[in-house]
């Protein structure tokens, strides 16, 4: 495995992390049945399409159905005790692009912002080759240049920067405020609500918006 680790835990384990991804490799080698990826079709209207889904209540699983249209497999895989994951991207054979996520955190806004996150790893820098982009984004990127884009891409591209420096509701947001934002972008309000969350590094408001729970019960994974 010729792998270049950008973002994590610096206590990760070496071996759980090579057999996660052996895992999460096989799983992505079993779809078989996509059209050829053209990066061409990663627009800002896709993005926008995407980031919508998040309004239904099965947002997550129309997000892979909808990531297959255009040649990408998503594997969800819970991370192995020691590899402190939430995703990761690679291709396959220089040619398939493929998200891994963990579902570490189950909650819709983490399940958003981490796809977006591993998304912008496929449309920015892997560019087909052969390396694998894992990240743990309980990790500050810390002057990481690569993990700082794809943190700007995932938040620009599930709400538009222009949208959320004119949101006034910001001000003082309450959880009326919040709602009402979110639809008017059309999305689910755990993405406005992780989004604060996020920036003001408090992780305790807002907790009856983001989907907590709300995301394993629609998949099946591996290991349950």
């Amino acid at each position: 495995m010729n792998r270049q680790v950008f973002r994590q835990n610096s206590q990760i384990n070496d071996v759980a992390l090579a057999a996660w991804y052996a895992r999460v490799h096989q799983l992505a080698s079993y779809d078989r049945n996509l059209p050829d990826f053209n990066s061409n079709k990663l627009t800002e209207g896709f993005f926008k399409q995407l980031r919508e889904l998040s309004s239904n209540e099965d947002g997550p699983i129309r997000a892979i159905f909808k990531l297959r249209s255009v040649g990408i497999v998503t594997v969800i895989e819970p991370h192995l005790n020691g590899t402190h994951l939430d995703g990761a991207a690679f291709f396959i054979n220089n040619t398939r692009p493929v998200v891994a996520l963990t579902l570490r955190y189950d909650r819709l806004d983490n399940f958003w912002f981490v796809l977006f996150h591993e998304l912008a790893h496929i449309k920015l820098h892997l560019r087909g080759n052969d390396n694998v982009i894992f990240d743990d984004l309980d990790t500050a990127p810390d002057g990481n240049v690569i993990e700082s884009q794809a943190d700007k891409f995932a938040s620009d591209n599930l709400i538009p920067e222009s949208k959320w420096d004119n949101a006034l509701f910001l001000m003082k947001p309450t959880i009326t405020g919040i709602e009402r934002f979110a639809r008017q972008l059309n999305i689910h309000p755990a993405i406005v609500a992780g989004r604060i969350r996020r920036e003001n590094k408090n992780y305790s408001i807002f907790s009856e918006l983001v989907g907590s729970g709300k995301v394993r019960k629609l998949f099946i994974l591996g290991n349950e």
